[in-house]
């Protein structure tokens, strides 16, 4: 409850309101000489009193009415300039480079050898071309592959990240960066502030696309039953199947088309 007082300041009649939630005020009070620190003697104070806070009812905690803005921004906040996502920059840079590798290719096609390079649009960076087991013939000293090479982590290796928001890992990735962003935030000064009257951060289990878009995952190529290489040499088989020539690209069940840039050769 507040109480009211009259007072005559300069001549005018004024009412001042006491709140008496001691409580309230004493927090408040505090607030206010906190801010006015820095540093250590902050972060000092600030352990001491949040410290002695943990360890209190979390009923306490919950005192106060969590405005809707509040609890949106709880469900679905992340700060795009703290994504982990790589530079776009780079990625352009990636892209470029392939398409010139692959318009090379295309004129001189070349067969391709265990350890050849491939790049995938969705991918970080680039990967080899493997096979454990080779097919009777060898190139350079190396094994030749075939279309029939498209296993993933068998033949087609890691990609480092992923940033397809179609990959169903993309999903949990964004609910760990939504949680650990919130969870950081909470353990700033006013976040500190606004937990003691709303409680902790809300940990959300849902991500939208437009966050998924904004972060990575770690690839694991995969391929549907309909995916193979395509443009592979006919006119030239191993074992029943056509070779596998550099300009043949393939695309990953998660969008990214997975070209040769260098078929191993000359390694």
């Amino acid at each position: 409850m507040a109480r009211t007082r009259t007072e005559i300041v300069e001549g005018a009649e004024i009412t001042v309101v006491e709140d008496t939630r001691e409580d309230l005020q004493d927090f408040l009070g505090t607030a206010q000489e906190i801010e006015s620190l820095e540093g250590e003697e902050q972060k000092k104070k600030l352990e001491e009193i949040f410290g002695e806070e943990e360890e209190e009812d979390q009923d306490k905690k919950k005192k106060g009415k969590q405005t809707e803005e509040a609890e949106k921004h709880q469900e679905e906040e992340i700060d795009p300039r703290q994504s982990s996502r790589a530079n776009t920059d780079v990625v352009l840079a990636m892209q470029i480079a392939d398409q010139v590798a692959a318009e090379a290719a295309a004129e001189t096609p070349c067969y391709v050898v265990h350890g050849a390079k491939i790049l995938c649009s969705m991918g970080s960076r680039e990967a080899r071309l493997v096979v454990p087991l080779d097919h009777g013939l060898l190139l350079e000293k190396k094994p030749q592959m075939t279309i029939d090479d498209r296993k993933s982590l068998t033949n087609i290796m890691c990609f480092g990240n992923c940033f397809s928001a179609d990959n169903p890992r993309m999903e949990q990735a964004a609910v760990d960066a939504t949680n650990k962003y919130n969870q950081e935030k909470s353990q700033t000064f006013w976040g500190k502030v606004k937990s003691f009257f709303t409680g902790p951060p809300k940990t959300v289990d849902s991500a939208s696309r437009e966050l998924q878009e904004l972060c990575i995952c770690e690839c694991e190529p995969c391929f549907s039953e309909e995916a193979v290489w395509e443009e592979g040499n006919e006119k030239s088989q191993l074992r029943g199947e056509a070779t596998l020539i550099q300009p043949d690209t393939i695309v990953c069940r998660y969008g990214g088309v997975i070209r040769i840039i260098d078929n191993g050769q000359n390694e």
